[in-house]
């Protein structure tokens, strides 16, 4: 009977022992998961099996299902983590994880693969894009995107994923008795993206080779996929750098120009795609100024704090450093946990200024803050801790005496609420600094007070005031029904 089992296995020593969709290198900024689903019921202790084999990295592993194991990373910032790998130190010199750190990472993850196939036969992997991504854009867009210099938190796949997807529609049925059902969305999202990339007749027997049931499988999850046509429509195209810098240049100096510029384009991310493809091409000049008209005008999507590590950026690139220095400040009180593109400009900045323990030290600390891994566990001690509060007095206390916008403010409060929790800066920097938090408190109340004076005037009322004002309404148990339909009718219309 051992035999037989033994003869049934899959070797691993064949090149693609199993289907692997999404195979290659994958990176993902916050959350990554990889789903297993076993050829037969997952064997007792596979968890303990695949914890004691998986990369430091792979911190969430569990069993979802008889024949599924999930594992991944859960702490919301797997970037941060691989960036620790050994690379000439503690962390990566752009501040993030680098490409050779992701493939580093990847080689480890397919040899764990690998070693559960041997001890428990594999049928199918699903090796997710970054989980943010997911169902906020084409999944064709997402997976064959390819990881650059710095990460663009792609997938770039390899001939293995094609080779699994063309295999996949064969399993498709079992493999939805195995998945819950947004899993299995996710699998026929990436087998439709590798369809679409056929070449015409190759894409029209695929699809043409799939069977009823497989068919109703797709139906229920995004649609049966549509064979190609003849000629195909052109692809839709973003503006070119060219037609955006005409565009703005034919705006002169009016204060309305970024607003204008948006409209004009039909887009209210126009002109953050103006300033991308800026660096792309080197002008870090012309998006400096792109950049604080953005920030005078007050009418654009964009937020000052989505703003500001891009300028702080442009500035160390163009070694315009007392630029630099008088915008790092804001650029620290705004590096909340869900900022992390502030932690990584604080990176570059600090290693452009000569001060790399400066930056080993931010580069620990915002790691413990956007991760659930402990202090202890990832390397952060006394001395860091210190030199980070110093770093924050800094460069953070002459500024937030200034008047900060209420944006500004309410990002800084979620920044000192992350330092106490974590426990990463000392109480040289928690006391003054909530001083600071009570301002914008202080701010928000006067605002939602005006706003709930106007509303019960009959006057109009800007809709994010609105909301706040009706989510506080909820929250309040002497609300009166009015106050509530008020305010609600103030939303709707």
């Amino acid at each position: 009977m051992a035999t037989r089992k033994r003869a049934q296995r899959t070797s691993t020593t064949e090149k693609h022992p199993f289907r692997h969709i999404g195979a290659g290198v994958s990176a993902a900024r916050k959350s990554w998961h990889v789903t297993v689903v076993l050829q037969s019921p997952a064997p007792r202790g596979i968890v303990s099996f695949v914890k004691k084999r998986a990369p430091a990295e792979i911190d969430d592993v569990s069993v979802a299902g008889k024949h599924t194991v999930v594992l991944g990373h859960a702490s919301d910032s797997l970037q941060w983590v691989v960036a620790a790998r050994a690379e000439g130190g503690a962390r990566s010199a752009e501040g993030e994880a680098t490409d050779k750190q992701w493939r580093a990472f990847n080689h480890d993850v397919d040899a764990l693969l690998m070693a559960m196939h041997e001890h428990a036969p594999i049928e199918v992997v699903l090796r997710t894009i970054d989980d943010e991504f997911i169902g906020l854009r084409p999944m064709n867009v997402c997976i064959i995107r390819t990881p650059t210099k710095g990460c663009e938190y792609g997938t770039a796949l390899s001939t293995w994923h094609a080779q699994s997807c063309a295999r996949l529609p064969d399993r498709l049925v079992w493999l939805s008795r195995h998945v819950d059902p947004p899993t299995l969305g996710i699998a026929c999202a990436m087998w439709r993206a590798w369809a679409s990339s056929l070449p015409g007749p190759k894409q029209d027997k695929a699809i043409a080779a799939l069977d009823d049931e497989t068919r109703a499988i797709f139906a229920e999850h995004g649609g049966v996929p549509e064979a190609a046509v003849t000629a195909p429509a052109p692809a839709v195209t973003a503006p070119s750098l060219q037609a955006y810098r005409a565009r703005w240049d034919s705006l002169g100096h009016s204060d309305d120009a970024p607003a204008v510029f948006e409209a004009a384009f039909g887009s209210d991310s126009a002109l953050q795609s103006f300033v991308v493809e800026l660096y792309k091409s080197g002008d870090d000049a012309l998006a400096v100024d792109v950049i604080r008209r953005a920030l005078a005008s007050k009418k654009t999507r964009w937020p000052d704090t989505h703003w500001r590590p891009d300028l702080l950026d442009a500035l160390v690139r163009l070694e315009r450093f007392a630029e630099a220095d008088a915008e790092v400040g804001r650029v620290l009180l705004a590096a909340e946990s869900y900022m992390q593109g502030n932690w990584e400009a604080l990176v570059r900045y600090l290693d452009a200024r000569g001060r790399a323990d400066d930056a080993n030290a931010v580069f620990l600390v915002a790691r413990t803050i956007v991760t659930r891994f402990s202090m202890k566990r990832r390397g952060i001690g006394t001395l860091d801790r210190e030199r980070f509060t110093a770093l924050v007095l800094e460069l953070a206390a002459p500024v937030w005496e200034t008047d900060l916008t209420e944006d500004e403010l309410s990002s800084f409060a979620f920044f000192l609420e992350q330092l106490e929790k974590k426990g990463v800066a000392t109480a040289a920097v928690l006391v003054p600094a909530n001083a600071a938090r009570e301002r914008w408190r202080a701010v928000r109340a006067a605002r939602l007070a005006r706003g709930r004076a106007a509303l019960e005037a009959g006057a109009d009322v800007d809709a994010p005031t609105l909301k706040e004002f009706l989510s506080d309404l909820l929250r309040r148990t002497d609300a009166t029904d009015d106050e509530v339909m008020r305010a609600a009718r103030g939303l709707r219309a």
